[in-house]
């Protein structure tokens, strides 16, 4: 896999370097990293589908039906790679992945930093989220419409209009359609199959990677855990105070899903978690009614790296037969 090659600019946009990587494996990259030494790739494994490809050709499905996930390994590929050519000599082969000893499908990267442990080496933590490979699926998520299928869902129609005032409003129709998941004919999304009684364990979580290094560069050892205990709701798209980034940073914001509506339970997302990274604590805000949120982003106000306000958009819906 030919990844684009990491560029690097400064304060005014000029570049000031870029490298070129070439990944030995069949990867679907989602989001990534950096540290003080490291550009970080979080790999998802996929393969190629054959009658899916050839369903894609016909015209009658979209082309990424010619991909599937594969689940065939029970880890998480993590590619360390060097940010300079002087990294290249330390002996470790960038090309031969970290395998993160846990089977997600990598999501969100909130913050990625790097820190010398008592051995003279380094510990590279990430902050991220990540989902199961059963929930992340391919053909349900961007388009594999089957017409042999008859089963009547409910789709949700969101529809926005501006009165006079130029105040938004917005409402959810509900269709009864034959589809699963996203039909690409038409555009309308299914999110109940999001929401089934096992995608609670299968929908995105946060957690945290941590890689050891030796002082050479060589690989020691790596953990994956849920960053909060407290905080066992699905939840995705963390964010922090951006002047933390790539340093240890104490607290985290991310969408989460609250469990408390009877449809659409668990997504798409309700409310708003604070995590503290240290101490695990977890502090909510939720909406009302038939209300979802987007993704979060910190906006500063003071020194305190909780100074300021958490920015998203709210969507308000209801029925409409």
């Amino acid at each position: 896999m030919a990844a684009p090659p990491p560029a690097e600019y400064d304060g005014h946009f000029v570049l000031v370097q870029k490298r070129e990587f070439v990944v030995p494996d069949h990867l679907l990259i989602h989001d990534w990293a950096f540290t003080d030494s490291h550009y970080v790739l979080l790999g998802n494994r996929i393969k190629l589908d054959i009658p899916g490809s050839l369903l894609a050709v016909t015209g009658t499905h979209p082309m990424v039906a010619a991909l599937a996930v594969d689940p065939s390994r029970q880890s998480t590929p993590v590619y360390l790679l060097p940010r300079s050519p002087e990294a290249v000599a330390s002996g470790r082969d960038w090309s031969v992945p970290i395998e993160a000893p846990s089977q997600m499908w990598s999501v969100h990267v909130g913050n990625a930093f790097e820190e010398e442990n008592r051995r003279g080496g380094l510990d590279i933590r990430l902050h991220m989220s990540g989902c199961s490979y059963q929930w992340f699926h391919f053909h349900r998520m961007f388009g594999n419409f089957d017409a042999t299928q008859n089963t009547q869902l409910l789709i949700l129609h969101l529809h926005v209009r501006c009165d006079d005032n130029d105040h938004v409003a917005a409402c959810l129709r509900g269709d009864s359609l034959s589809l699963t998941g996203y039909n690409w004919h038409n555009k309308k999304l299914d999110p109940s199959f999001m929401n089934a009684v096992k995608a609670k364990e299968w929908l995105p979580r946060l957690v945290q990677v941590t890689i050891e290094l030796d002082k050479r560069g060589a690989y020691r050892r790596c953990s994956v855990r849920r960053l909060s205990d407290q905080c066992t709701r699905p939840a995705d798209f963390p964010a922090i105070n951006q002047s933390h980034a790539n340093q240890r940073n104490r607290f985290i914001y991310a969408c989460a899903a609250s469990g408390s509506r009877r449809f659409l339970p668990y997504f798409p997302f309700d409310s708003v978690v604070k995590l503290g990274v240290s101490d695990g604590s977890a502090r909510w805000w939720s909406t009302d009614g038939r209300k979802f949120v987007g993704e979060p982003v910190f906006i500063p106000t003071g020194d305190g790296e909780d100074d300021g306000y958490v920015l998203l958009v709210e969507v308000t819906g209801t029925h409409k037969f």
